[in-house]
């Protein structure tokens, strides 16, 4: 998409001064992005000012199919870069007031087990994060990792041409501190990373997420009941208590 930007934009430029103002706008159901750029005199140079990450435009693209217009709710982002602590912002209006659910995203890249370690753990896949200190603007924290699925089921049968699905934690600031907190290596000090096993189940092709690294004991807790799917009515609940 911003190839196709770019393109249109070296298309129309000519040997003046240009200036475009780009915006980026997450209403209903769909975004629009302007780049916000200006070219020196005779040149097409552009300078962009505003960028989303691709991790918080997936996470907000799995909000809205979750959190529909139709019932009330919008999607927004900060459109300054100085922001602390909140990367998206999920908003729903009420017959007096709007509130607001402040959401800060992590993104990890996904690895592959190799074949000698697959025998011994139920999963394929793992992620890894750095530890990180939870900031006080935020409500929530969402993990998001893309991963491709082991069973062909599901989202990738709707996106055809694509393998990779995106699995979204979600942790309200106080557990995640205390999650955060809590990170020990084997011997028991503090763990700089922690990390998810992912797998699918090759019956219902439902995901399921344990915790890999970070605890000492090595218990691989499930937490499959904070994937974003299932943490749909506790954020709806949020909004209705914070009107």
């Amino acid at each position: 998409m911003l190839a196709e930007t770019r393109r249109s934009f070296a298309s129309r430029c000519s040997d003046q001064s240009v200036a475009l103002a780009v915006k980026l706008i997450f209403l209903v159901a769909s975004f629009e992005v302007w780049v916000v750029s200006r070219s020196a005199e005779g040149s097409n140079h552009m300078d962009p000012i505003f960028t989303l990450p691709y991790s918080e435009f997936c996470v907000a693209q799995e909000l809205r199919k979750l959190f529909p217009p139709k019932l009330g709710y919008c999607l927004l982002a900060p459109f300054s870069r100085q922001q602390k602590g909140i990367d998206l912002v999920l908003a729903r209006r009420g017959s007096q007031r709007t509130s607001v659910a402040f959401i800060q995203v992590k993104g990890s890249c996904v690895h592959e087990l190799p074949p000698n370690r697959r025998a011994k753990q139920s999963f394929r896949y793992r992620t890894f994060f750095n530890a990180f200190e939870v900031p006080k603007e935020c409500d929530f924290v969402f993990l998001l990792t893309l991963y491709p699925s082991d069973t062909g089921a599901g989202k990738m049968e709707q996106v055809p041409g694509s393998r990779w699905i995106p699995r979204i934690l979600v942790f309200p600031r106080n557990e995640m501190k205390l999650f955060v907190r809590g990170l020990k290596t084997r011997k028991g000090r503090q763990d700089s990373k922690f990390g998810f096993g992912i797998y699918d189940d090759s019956i219902t092709g439902e995901a399921h997420i344990v915790q890999e690294r970070g605890d000492k004991h090595r218990r691989f807790r499930d937490y499959s009941d904070h994937l974003l799917e299932k943490s749909v009515v506790s954020l709806r609940q949020f909004l209705q208590q914070s009107k």
